[in-house]
Formats: structure tokens, sequence, C-alpha cells
């Protein structure tokens, strides 16, 4: 089988192309000192502004810092692991975290943003705070699940 070679044109029109700007050619060292003479040197830069010099009134005026006005600041909601640690404090006992989160959530401590497990969430947390902190973390494992305020926390 051999293919046939098509040889039909299309009318294409083809859009002028957009004029260039001007390339800047690099001036030798005998053009600078040439233009420096002239004084045409800065024709393509931009003014710099003019400074003026500030009065003495205003030199010796003491500068006072003005303050952007403060926004009202809300209290600042307690995360999940603070909220189980007030839990902690007045319970006495060891807990497990689902206990933790549904009296954090009763005393109003700490609400849940809808998620289905916080719980584990929390559990994860407090393993990431006894395995990074060690002694120094807030909680102690008492037993399986069940964690207790640390000494000194």
């Amino acid at each position: 089988m051999t293919k046939k070679k098509t040889t039909k044109k299309a009318d294409v029109k083809v859009p002028a192309k957009a004029p260039r700007p001007p390339v800047r050619k690099k001036l030798t060292a005998k053009e600078r000192k040439q233009r420096l003479a002239e004084g045409t040197h800065d024709e393509q830069k931009p003014s710099t502004p003019v400074v003026t010099p500030a009065t003495e009134a205003e030199q010796t005026a003491p500068k006072v810092a003005q303050e952007p006005a403060k926004k009202q600041l809300k209290p600042k909601k307690l995360s999940l692991i603070d909220a189980a640690v007030q839990v902690l404090i007045e319970a006495n006992e060891p807990m497990n975290c689902k206990q933790m989160v549904e009296e954090a959530a009763a005393k109003e401590l700490w609400s849940s943003p809808k998620g289905k497990t916080p719980h584990a969430t929390l559990y994860s947390s407090i393993l990431r705070e006894l395995h990074k902190k060690g002694a120094g973390a807030r909680f102690q494992k008492t037993d399986r699940g069940l964690f207790v305020l640390a000494k000194g926390a």
C-alpha cells in the first residue's frame, strides 16, 4: 500500500509582528565620558526627588512613635491538650482520652470542630508530648490508655 500525498494548500493569514522596542547599545568608556561632558548621561533615568533639609524645630523635636490602634483581642481558646490538663487537675484520678474529651466539652473548656475522633487526636498528642519531652511532659501514663497529671506539672 502506498500513501498518497496531499497537496492541498490552505489560505492562512499570519498577523504581522508587533514592532520591538529598540535595543540599547552598550556604551564604550569613551562614549560615556562624552555623554557626561554633554550632560545627556541621565536622559533616560527618572529624576531623583529633591530632599529639603529639615528646619531647626523639626530637628530638635522629640520623635514620638505613633502606636497603631490595638484590636480587641478575644480570649484565646484552649487547645484540646491544654483542656485535658485542666480536666486532669480537677479529676485527681487516671482518665482515658475519651473521658477527658467528654469532660472538657461538658465544662466548656474546649469545643470540637466537628471531628469524628477527637479522643484519638488527644491520645496521639499526649504520646507525642511524652516522647518529645520525656520527664518534662505534663502527663504520665499509668496503665494502657490511662493518664494522670505528672508531678511538678
